[in-house]
Formats: structure tokens, C-alpha cells, sequence
């Protein structure tokens, strides 16, 4: 069983339901956030890794992740961009806003738990 703590932000509820079950079900503790404004979330709930869909509301989640990764609270977390974008596109996001990765939304939930297993180990 798996162990850890997991923030998921994104803005879609089926989403946020489909991931938070997948990994609650896997052992990890789980939070979710449907806004980017997860500063005082991420300090409270202390995440070992946040997934931060790349578009939550017309706002970046790349650009949030920028700011994530610059204050304290945030530096110890592995930051994963979460999206159906190509890979091309999300090396090239994760590589300038300071993301650990990115884990592609496929449905299927025992990738989704591997991935975020890697990203627990690293």
C-alpha cells in the first residue's frame, strides 16, 4: 500500500473525484483544490506531491507552479503538471516553470498511482 500525501488542483470536479479516488484507494492521503490559489493549502497540508492541471479556470497552472516553487512551503513538494497535452508541450512547461514532471490524464488509475509512486521514491 502506498503512502504519502497528494494535492490535486484541477477544475474539473469529475476529474478531482476520478484522481482522489484512484489514489485514496492506493493508500495516498488526499487533498483537492479546484482554484491555483493553493499557497495556504500547500503550507497547512504539506504535500509530497502536488498535481497541477495546466489550466484550471483560464488560469496557468504553470505559471502557479512558478510561484509555488519559489516560496518555502512548496520547494520540498515534486510538482507535476497533470494534462492531455503532448509530451513535447509539457517537457517544454515543466522546463520553465520549475516542474518535477508531468503525468498524463489517460483514465487509467493504476498509471496514474505508479506515476505518482515514482515521483514519491525520487
Amino acid at each position: 500500500m502506498a503512502t504519502g500525501k497528494v494535492l490535486v488542483v484541477d477544475d474539473s470536479q469529475m476529474i478531482l473525484r476520478f484522481t482522489k479516488d484512484a489514489l485514496e484507494k492506493a493508500g495516498y492521503e488526499v487533498r483537492t483544490s479546484d482554484n491555483v490559489f493553493v499557497a495556504r493549502l500547500v503550507n497547512e497540508f504539506k504535500p509530497d506531491v502536488i498535481l497541477m492541471d495546466v489550466t484550471v479556470h483560464d488560469q496557468k497552472g504553470n505559471l502557479a507552479t512558478k510561484v509555488l516553487k519559489k516560496h518555502t512551503y512548496a520547494r520540498e513538494a515534486k510538482v507535476l503538471l497533470y494534462s492531455v497535452q503532448s509530451d513535447e508541450e509539457l517537457v517544454l512547461m515543466a522546463a520553465d516553470c520549475g516542474a518535477d514532471g508531468f503525468i498524463h490524464k489517460t483514465g487509467d488509475p493504476d498509471e496514474l498511482c505508479d506515476k505518482i509512486g515514482e515521483a514519491t521514491l525520487n
